[in-house]
């Protein structure tokens, strides 16, 4: 096969930069990303992607076949020729083997087939596809793809590197926790990378930066590797009197015009740059960018820009009901500065109605009557009825239970000692449904603290497949370094109703509260795996039984005030002699009772109290105590604040 010099030069590995910093948290990422036959590398242009594989792949442990795609690549033939010219670098069987006929799937197959016969079975592979978004919108390169990861061989993975999420049909290799992804939370530099990328810079220049202006150079970037350069660079060139002329905004303003903008449909660059008169974008303000008002069509373009990755995230914390949007700071400035000069009209009309220069920008402030119809119509969460607790359902597929011994229920029935195996993959379990999100260097602390990396990784990894045995569908899902529980997984939790009912409570009308505290605390059978030792679990059990403690206080407080004693008197004493040492609950308890009229019962507390002190502390009940007892004794009346 007769290669061409331009794809020779394609299929070559990127060396690495030299003097380049080490990119040592993306690396343990992709180590990680290994154990799954897809990893998908999305983030905008700049932030070193390309970079980090070609570190990635000097840390071996595996052949590595690397393709740099190209316009060339858009051909579907092209595309297969390609990946198979660089497997033939390390297996030169494959080059003359394939015929390159047929449509995507017909192509699929055979690249699969190729693989299979090529490649050792006991010969780890990853095929690496760096600027997929440049052949992303073939259909037929999707299509082959979708086809081709299903029919991968057990030893060789895939990585597709790019700037937009391919439209592949990832929802059943998700499913099968067969797909990592990897975005801008993994890439871009922390302030310690920023740090030392800065004293690499330096080494060639005068550059020097103190601890204030590195915080407010990170808080500009973002950890953007192009914009530290590139405002970093320019300083120095200026200090160095070389670069009076040349402003790092005007260099960004060509970079982001060339990669990133010129590269944009028409409507795509239009809404980008009215969009960015706002700090944070939401699905109310679409239409006002709109010149036909059709905020609908504005929400599907925000929506593409997002599947882009133009620099563009969604806000923490924002309200539900609303779709947010917020763009990258300096990419935002690049924007607002092109959309003046684009748009000056549109731009001033915008900055009538939106007050451009606030560091927050907001609406002017409107009459009532100028309140929108979108903003009329907006749906209101629904109220919760006076006097009714909302409960989750436990008549879920999978029920479990974590306070007491701890027990799971797969289909009612329970699942026995015998189906775990071996005691880790259940405390993992539990571990990630309290944690609900973990790295696997956490988890390998906390599971595996004394062995190498390798056995780790073996042990995790058949500790994943006996919950997903045992649970009958995945139990994590992978995504940005991270491990969460599924959010697909039903599942009833009691741990997690009891913490939901405590949370309502705060929030409840007066009325509501007690029957909140009172089903939380009905929730609460037992401490958590109360015959765990682990130390995640001690401190997992010490934290909930804390607040189970506190849960049963506020009860007996609230039904103090409102007469309701006979409510909560149980309850209390469950708490008491839970921890016979909680002054605070022995109050309570006694309180209660001689509200009631039991004032023997009372002073007994007081008796238990005071030898349990002196038994296991050598200390003395605290004053508030001695002053209860002494209004007890002398059948004063008992006056609750």
């Amino acid at each position: 096969m007769e290669l061409n010099r331009l794809l020779t030069a394609r299929i070559r590995i990127p060396p690495p930069r030299k003097k380049w910093i080490e990119r040592a948290r993306c690396i343990r990422v992709l180590e990680t990303s290994m154990d799954y036959r897809l990893t998908l590398i999305t983030a905008p242009a700049g932030y070193g992607k390309t970079g980090v594989l070609s570190q990635f792949v000097q840390h071996g442990g595996q052949t590595f076949a690397w393709v740099t795609l190209s316009e060339d690549e858009l051909d579907v033939q092209a595309f297969s020729r390609a990946i198979i010219v660089s497997i033939s670098q390390h297996f030169p069987k494959c080059r003359a083997a394939i015929s390159f006929q047929g449509d995507a799937l017909t192509l699929a197959a055979a690249l699969a087939d190729e693989f299979l016969l090529s490649i050792p079975a006991q010969q780890q592979v990853c095929i690496i596809l760096d600027d997929f978004h440049v052949v992303e919108p073939s259909q037929a390169i999707i299509d082959l793809l979708n086809r081709l990861i299903s029919l991968l061989p057990d030893n060789v993975r895939l990585v597709l590197s790019g700037r937009v999420l391919p439209q592949l049909q990832l929802a059943q290799l998700i499913a099968e926790q067969q797909v990592s992804s990897i975005g801008i939370g993994v890439l871009k530099l922390d302030i310690e990378e920023t740090r030392r990328l800065l004293a690499t810079i330096s080494e060639t220049s005068s550059i020097i930066i103190d601890d204030a202006s590195l915080k407010r150079l990170y808080a500009e970037t973002e950890g953007w590797l192009v914009g530290i350069i590139m405002q970093s660079q320019v300083s120095a060139m200026r200090d160095q009197g070389g670069g009076n002329d040349i402003r790092s905004d005007s260099l960004l303003n060509d970079y982001l015009s060339q990669q990133v903008l010129n590269k944009q449909p028409a409507e795509i660059c239009q809404t980008l740059l009215r969009s960015s008169i706002f700090a944070e974008i939401t699905s109310n303000q679409f239409s006002t960018f709109s010149d036909t008002g059709d905020g609908a069509k504005v929400a599907k373009l925000m929506a593409e820009i997002e599947r882009r990755n133009l620099f563009i995230q969604r806000p923490p914390n924002t309200d539900p009901r609303q779709v947010a949007y917020r763009y990258h700071p300096q990419f935002r400035t690049f924007l607002q500065n092109q959309f003046k000069l684009e748009e000056p009209a549109k731009y001033d009309e915008l900055c009538a109605i939106y007050h451009l220069n606030e560091p927050q920008l907001t609406p002017a402030p409107q009459s009532p009557a100028q309140t929108t119809q979108e903003e009329r119509q907006s749906p209101q969460p629904p109220a919760n009825p006076a006097g009714k607790v909302t409960i989750v359902d436990p008549s879920l597929p999978v029920q479990i239970y974590g306070f007491g011994r701890g027990k799971v229920l797969v289909g009612g029935e329970s699942v026995t000692t015998q189906k775990w195996g071996w005691n880790i993959p259940r405390e993992l379990m539990y571990f990630m449904l309290n944690a609900r999100q973990s790295t696997r260097e956490r988890i390998g602390s906390i599971f595996w603290p004394d062995a190498n990396t390798a056995t780790m990784q073996r042990g995790f990894h058949n500790a994943k497949l006996t919950i997903r045995n045992v649970l009958g569908t995945v139990p994590f899902t992978y995504f940005d370094g991270v491990y969460s529980v599924n959010p697909q997984l039903k599942y009833y939790y009691d741990v997690d109703e009891f913490e939901r009912l405590m949370r309502e409570s705060q929030k409840a009308e007066p009325r509501q509260v007690l029957q909140f505290l009172l089903k939380a605390a009905e929730v609460y059978t037992e401490d958590f795996l109360v015959e765990s030792k682990m130390e995640w679990a001690v401190h997992t059990r010490r934290r909930l039984h804390e607040k189970f403690q506190a849960c049963c206080l506020d009860a007996s407080a609230v039904a103090l005030k409102t007469n309701e004693e006979d409510a909560v008197v149980s309850l209390i004493e469950r708490a008491f002699y839970m921890d016979m040492l909680n002054e605070d609950v022995a109050r309570m308890l006694m309180m209660l009772n001689a509200r009631m009229g039991k004032r023997l019962a009372a002073i007994e507390i007081y008796n238990l109290l005071v030898s349990g002190l002196k038994r296991d502390l050598n200390v003395a009940p605290d004053q508030r105590t001695e002053q209860l007892i002494q209004i007890i004794r002398s059948e004063q009346t008992i006056v609750y604040a």
